[in-house]
């Protein structure tokens, strides 16, 4: 092989090399394209994030808020149904000793 047939055959070697590099790199060229338009989005995603969480904080106050007074309308509920039962049970002895009274009387009557 003569002097100028190494040199062509190193330069076609050298080709050849580029060409399987080029050829191994443009994925990663890709990949890293598509990596940076990713990276790009997550400052938008953090601040979705934050604002997610403060209508989730928001919400939770609220939700917490209703929830006491809720419970407290419970507690009033479950005390005027105290209050009634006693209410009910004065009633029935009210109505329990007129009857008997009634009855006495309706005895006395018909003695007479």
């Amino acid at each position: 092989m003569t002097k100028m047939e190494k040199i062509e055959f190193m330069q076609d070697l050298k080709c050849m090399m580029e060409e399987t590099v080029d050829k191994a790199i443009e994925p990663l060229k890709e990949d890293i394209k598509e990596l940076k338009c990713k990276v790009e989005v997550i400052p938008n995603m953090q601040e979705d994030i934050r604002n997610i969480s403060r209508s989730v904080a928001v919400i939770e106050v609220e939700h917490g808020k209703k929830l006491d007074i809720l419970f407290e309308a419970l507690n009033i509920n479950s005390d005027n149904i105290e209050i009634n039962k006693k209410q009910i049970r004065k009633c029935e002895r009210r109505i329990e000793k007129n009857e008997a009274e009634i009855y006495c009387l309706k005895a006395n009557l018909s003695k007479v």
